[in-house]
């Protein structure tokens, strides 16, 4: 998520996004978007 600094955020250290229970097996569907005329690679997703 970027902000409207133009930075993007880093949600790892997030507390709510620490020590997440999942379930069962499976697969997690990410969508990424870009909106603006800049080239964005996604290398390290």
């Amino acid at each position: 998520m970027v902000g409207s600094s133009g930075v993007v955020k880093d949600h790892h250290n997030d507390a709510g996004m620490q020590g997440i229970q999942i379930p069962k097996n499976g697969y997690i569907y990410i969508y990424c978007s870009n909106e603006s005329p800049v080239d964005v690679f996604f290398d390290n997703v």
